[in-house]
This record gives C-alpha cells, sequence and structure tokens, in this order.
C-alpha cells in the first residue's frame, strides 16, 4: 500500500518549518507502550540537512503520526573530491523526554539544586491506601509525569504539558515506594496491561503534551486470521505457572512491654488461584514484604501515621493477588499483520487497536503492539504486530472478553 510523506523540521517554537525531502529511506517503528523511533538514511551533497536535536513530525497522507528528536546522528564521507556524505539520523519519539527526569519526592515545585529526597506522598499500587484505592494505574503514572516533568515541577524540569484534566492533585496520604527512580521506570512499574502508557506528542502549536491515547475496541470490524489473507506469520509460546498458591508476611512490628521484654508481632496471609491449581496442581511459594508491617501509635512521635493489623492484611492480600497474576501460567502469541485492501492502516486499524483474531483454531482479542513501516522511492511497507498476549499477565482480561463473547453468543443463538 502506497502513502504520502511528509518529514517537517520543526522551528524552535515547535512549529513545523523546512520540509526535509533530501532523504533515501524512512524506517520506522511506532510503538504502543515505550518509545517510537524512526531512522532516516540519505545522501546528500554539502549540508546534511538534520543535525543532532533537531526536531521533526512525520505525516502520513495529511496526518501526523509522530513526532520526536535526533538523539543520534552519523555521517561519512567515502568521496570527498565531490564531498558527497552518507548520513544516518535517528529520531526518537518525544516521549524519551520522560527518561531525562527522576522521581525525586519531595521535588515538587521546588529548586533542583535544594531538592531533599525523602518518600513521595503516592502510592504506586491503588490498594495501599484506602483513600486511593480506587484510582486506576494510568491516574498514577499522571500525577508522578504531572509532579516531575509537569506543570507541578520546578520550572527549569518542566518538560511536558498536562491538560487540567489530566491533573491529579486528589489526596496525599499514604506510604510510597518511589523515589530517586527514574520516571520512565516508575510508569512501567505501575502500567497495566490493559492500560495504554502515557505518551508525549507535539502538537499544532508546538508544545510537548501528554496524549492518552485510546484503545479502540475494533474487534468486529478488523478480524486477522490467515483464511483472509492478512497474517504473515504468527507463534505461541506456553508455560507453566511459577506457583500457584502463595502465603506472604508482612515485616516485624516490635512492641516494648515495659518490663525489659518485646513482643514482635507479623502478619501472613494465604492466597491461590483455584483455577490453576485444578488444573496444574498445587505449586507454593513464600513472599516476605519487610517494607508493610503495623505501625503503632506513638504520643512521642507526632509524625507517625499508625497502621492496624486490618489495613496491613488488605495490603498483603493485594500483594498476593498481583503476584499470582505475574506468576500464573502464560499463553503467549505474536501474530504479524499484513495490510489487505479491506485492512489497512490509518483506515481500518491503527496502533493501540483491539482486533480480533483466530488462529489455528484459537480465536482471541488483543492490541496492536508496534507498527513498522519501511518508506523508499514512494513505496511505503507496512508490518503491524499483534501482542505479545499473556494469559499469565492479561488473564482478567481474556477471561472478561471470553466471557462477554460467551453470553453475546448464547444471547444471539435465543
Amino acid at each position: 500500500m502506497n502513502a504520502v510523506y511528509d518529514i517537517y523540521k520543526l522551528d524552535e517554537n515547535g512549529l513545523r518549518g523546512e520540509l526535509i525531502t533530501r532523504y533515501t529511506a524512512l524506517d520506522a517503528q511506532l510503538n504502543r507502550s515505550k518509545t517510537s523511533q524512526i531512522t532516516l538514511t540519505g545522501t546528500c551533497l554539502g549540508t546534511v540537512p538534520l543535525a543532532l536535536a533537531d526536531r521533526i513530525a512525520l505525516v502520513r497522507n495529511g496526518t501526523q503520526i509522530f513526532s520526536g528528536l535526533v538523539t543520534s546522528q552519523g555521517i561519512s564521507c567515502g568521496d570527498c573530491a565531490n564531498n558527497i556524505k552518507d548520513w544516518e539520523a535517528v529520531i526518537e519519539g518525544d516521549s524519551v523526554v520522560l527518561g531525562w527526569r527522576y522521581v525525586l519526592a519531595s521535588a515538587s515545585g521546588a529548586d533542583p539544586s535544594g531538592i531533599q529526597v525523602g518518600e513521595d506522598v503516592y502510592d504506586k499500587r491503588p490498594n495501599n491506601n484506602v483513600e486511593t484505592s480506587t484510582r486506576s494505574a494510568l491516574d498514577r503514572m499522571l500525577y508522578y509525569i504531572r509532579k516531575h516533568a509537569g506543570p507541578a515541577a520546578h520550572t527549569s524540569r518542566r518538560l511536558v504539558a498536562v491538560s487540567e484534566a489530566d491533573d491529579d492533585t486528589r489526596g496525599t496520604q499514604g506510604r510510597s515506594a518511589y523515589h530517586i527512580k527514574k520516571l520512565t521506570d516508575v510508569i512501567k512499574e505501575i502500567g497495566e496491561p490493559d492500560e495504554l502508557f502515557p505518551a508525549v506528542a507535539t502538537n499544532s502549536s508546538g508544545d510537548r503534551v501528554l496524549t492518552v491515547p485510546e484503545t479502540r475496541d475494533r474487534t468486529e470490524e478488523v478480524v486477522v486470521a490467515p483464511e483472509f489473507g492478512n497474517v504473515q506469520g504468527w507463534e505461541v509460546s506456553r508455560d507453566y505457572p511459577k506457583f500457584n498458591a502463595c502465603w506472604v508476611i508482612s515485616g516485624v512490628c516490635t512492641e516494648d512491654n515495659g518490663d525489659e521484654t518485646t513482643t514482635e508481632t507479623r502478619v501472613w496471609v494465604y492466597a491461590e488461584d483455584e483455577e490453576s491449581v485444578e488444573k496444574y496442581g498445587r505449586i507454593e511459594t513464600v513472599i516476605t514484604k519487610s517494607d508493610i508491617r503495623i505501625v503503632l501509635e506513638d504520643p512521642d512521635k507526632e509524625d507517625v501515621v499508625p497502621v492496624t493489623e486490618a489495613e496491613v492484611r488488605k495490603l498483603l492480600e493485594a500483594e498476593a493477588s498481583a503476584q499470582l497474576k505475574d506468576a500464573a501460567a502464560t499463553e503467549k502469541w505474536t501474530v504479524t499483520m499484513m495490510e489487505t485492501d479491506t485492512c489497512r492502516f490509518m483506515d481500518d486499524w491503527k496502533l493501540g487497536d483491539r482486533v480480533k483474531c483466530v488462529i489455528d483454531g484459537t480465536e482471541f482479542n488483543s492490541v496492536i503492539e508496534t507498527v513498522e513501516i519501511s518508506y523508499a522511492a514512494g513505496v511505503e511497507k507496512v508490518v503491524p504486530t499483534i501482542g505479545e498476549t499473556e494469559n499469565g499477565l492479561y488473564g482478567d482480561l481474556i477471561r472478561m472478553i471470553n466471557g462477554i463473547d460467551k453470553r453475546l453468543k448464547t444471547e444471539e443463538e435465543k
């Protein structure tokens, strides 16, 4: 399938300026949950059209599909007499800037040269605090981006604009595990499989803005199957669960009995994946969470926030649930699609869409994770990849979708 690509160099205000035409080939990898990247190569006389730190926008058929900055450049000259140069520029998507910041707990609005590093006020897990238990992973990601790279950060640390609708300023209670950690690592750790990661893109006004790409459900419109000619290849791998039953143990709470003796208290919880135990047999493990423990009230220390046994038990139960999901048996599918006349990039599907796959007798729904684009001499090749879909990580989502599908089919049969 052919398309028209325009590459613009952005000016100092982030607005489209010079149109880059002196290149031989464009290779792009657009990614759903990590920074996208394109590589431009070319041959020229004299000045190379792109330099390190230049910002560009990639437009396909009039729609911008990428923006980023040159982070790597190579130039060679094998014909010095004629000054003919071969060049290559690697442009990373604007989301790369999130990797330039660290979560430095008390850095919000502070002068970075005087940061006092402590604990952040917002928890990485929704269940670590009753007040934040209903917040989504996306809410928590946006909080950290806003505080350490957005409008709540010191002016020298601001990299992206975050709309008011995305500013999460509710509540400051709760314990945190995040401090002195790269912002992108925090985002990855918080991330949940059924939620797209926040991304950064340059808008028409030239500002880098935080975007939250939406996962469109295209499972009715786009069916990927060898019989429809839109599958180039596929692979599947299956693995046994690491464990399916666990005890999670809290840290020790030491209480002074007042008679030169102390009492040490730990909290234990047990959890199992009943379906997995029935299928694979019981595989046990023990997990210690020393950072989760009972905290007694201390009248001499006003800054100590008590944590009750019931609250600790709730945290441990959430930890057990998360650990069982991570350790579950996996069924991993990777499907490489092909464009056809009825299955076209940007017309019928795009990066991040959820589509239906029917492969080797197995039907499942999954998300288009990457789109690889090659463009040279006016000819475009687009190769999207679906998955990887892992039942261990995506199990709840897959079971929910399959359950809905079964109910709908039952209703249709009636």
